[in-house]
């Protein structure tokens, strides 16, 4: 322990006890208010800085584990299956407020999931890596080694961004309304991002990955219009990191929740390989049925269907070259 001395006889046990307490709710605070820098607590290991596979390519930045399966599917099998890099952020780690088994369990499931959707083995090589103050777990697939996935871990906000009985009312969207300083993630040892954190650490992102598109979540919809709260606040934080490192880069959002009352599109080879995609997933999911078992279930509304939000293009390109 540095930075408090007591001296041994000239205090008593009691005002040691008192006045250690009051250090470290001190350094507690400060470490709160450090959070713009992505300060850490508890112990931490020298992690090497993350290497983007080449340039180019493609960037999704999505919520939770599966997002990428349920909404921006088929887009991405196309990007995969056609060779590119694509790189994937999962921002929170989808703990639902469940032990860290749960959201464990999701990063297996959605390993298995891209590596069906390449058509390679399902064998990854996991490392801690940092990106400017963010410390990441990063997968890369060893067949395919363009192909990687990156784990922030911070709390899952809750449907109305109410938070969640393990993280309290801490959720992305209080941080984006400024209604909260900081968030920390789920993992141990953890750390705490601000807004300007994490907007710098998505800006880096785009900024070393340089991509030639950037796929997400709906920027544009309102809170509260039936799609998750986190949804919501991972897209507006990525367009918000986009525009201030790299207005030019083209970003495609896609309907959440509320894509079961558009209508269906997907189908043929591209609904058979959305369908192969979650059935790899779904067995590292309790809380997820498997594909067959979708009828009458909000995910058999969403498997038919993905849509586009025009509005979530990049600044001066349309939607058709944003694709």
């Amino acid at each position: 322990m540095t930075g408090l001395r007591v001296l041994p006889g000239l205090v008593t046990a009691a005002v040691q006890r008192r006045t250690l307490a009051v250090w470290l709710g001190v350094r507690r605070r400060v470490a709160v208010l450090a959070g713009a820098t992505g300060v850490a607590r508890g112990r931490q290991a020298a992690v090497a800085g993350w290497r983007p596979p080449g340039t180019g390519g493609v960037l999704v930045v999505v919520a939770h584990p599966d997002d990428d399966l349920f909404f921006l599917s088929p887009d991405i099998v196309h990007d995969l299956r056609a060779g590119r890099p694509v790189v994937t952020v999962y921002v929170t780690s989808g703990d639902a407020g469940r032990p860290d088994r749960y959201w464990r369990g999701r990063e297996r499931g959605i390993g298995a999931a891209y590596a069906r959707m390449v058509g390679a083995a399902d064998r990854w090589s996991t490392s801690r890596v940092s990106i400017g103050t963010a410390v990441m777990t990063e997968a890369v697939l060893l067949d395919h080694p363009a192909v990687r996935l990156c784990f922030l871990r911070l709390p899952d906000g809750g449907m109305e961004g109410a938070g969640t009985p393990r993280s309290g009312p801490a959720s992305l969207q209080r941080l984006v309304n400024g209604t909260a300083s900081v968030l920390w993630t789920v993992e141990t040892p953890a750390r705490a991002y601000s807004r300007s954190a994490l907007l710098d650490v998505l800006g880096r992102f785009i900024t070393e990955l340089q991509p030639t598109v950037v796929r997400t979540l709906d920027h544009a919809g309102a809170w509260g219009d039936g799609d998750h709260s986190d949804h919501h606040a991972v897209a507006r934080l990525l367009v918000a990191a986009r525009d201030r490192s790299a207005p030019d880069v083209p970003v495609v959002g896609y309907v959440g929740y509320p894509v079961r009352d558009l209508p269906v599109n997907v189908d043929g080879a591209d609904l058979n390989a959305k369908v192969d995609a979650l059935a790899a997933y779904a067995p590292f999911d309790p809380l997820m049925c498997r594909p067959e078992e979708f009828q009458g279930r909000p995910e058999g509304a969403w498997l038919p269907r993905q849509h586009r939000v025009d509005r979530c293009s990049a600044a001066g390109a349309s939607p058709s070259s944003a694709a």
